[in-house]
């Protein structure tokens, strides 16, 4: 049990700081998971020891401008790039995902800003703040499928992140955030 409720930022927020030394998985609690999961992003943790290693991620779009395209329009599950670290990647927790050491910057654990900025986006959260911190993400090369538990979607964060665009609201206010608050986005 934890002392604050941090929504889906509570699955790394805690092991996270007490095992900086050490690699931590992540997994959303609404799947059930291939028994080879964690022995695969091992593999690629070893493979790629300076990047996060997930079963499942979505590849971000930019537009020229730089900024980002709807979340919306993402290719989900993308995995044409398996086996090749990526910036572009998204790691999304339900497929797994292995954070090496360190690779979490400590400004990560500001559960102030984490509830002004981002509370309902651990995802979009963990990813800037290892991209600030110079990781790219690696699909596993033979990646896991996962099974979601029945009803389990009943009430999910997905309907509001993704369906009522918060994903895109979020990232908007957390680039934002980095660009006033971290100097020289580190």
């Amino acid at each position: 049990w934890v002392k604050d409720d941090l929504k889906p930022h509570k699955k790394y927020f805690y092991a996270c700081q007490e095992f900086k030394k050490y690699p931590v998985i992540i997994v959303d609690d609404d799947a059930i998971y291939d028994v080879n999961m964690v022995r695969r992003l091992v593999d690629s943790y070893k493979k790629y020891p300076n990047c996060i290693s997930c079963h499942r991620a979505n590849l971000m779009l930019i537009r020229k401008d730089k900024t980002f395209r709807a979340y919306s329009t993402w290719p989900m599950g993308y995995t044409l790039l398996a086996d090749t670290p990526s910036y572009q990647l998204l790691p999304t927790g339900v497929g797994g995902v292995l954070y090496p050491p360190m690779s979490l910057p400590d400004y990560t654990f500001n559960d102030i800003i984490i509830k002004k900025y981002c509370l309902l986006c651990d995802d979009l959260w963990l990813k800037m703040m290892t991209v600030l911190n110079g990781f790219k993400t690696v699909v596993v090369k033979n990646y896991s499928n996962y099974t979601l538990i029945d009803g389990s979607q009943d009430v999910a964060l997905w309907r509001e992140n993704v369906g009522k665009s918060n994903n895109d609201i979020t990232l908007k206010n957390i680039c934002e955030y980095i660009e006033t608050n971290i100097p020289d986005g580190k």
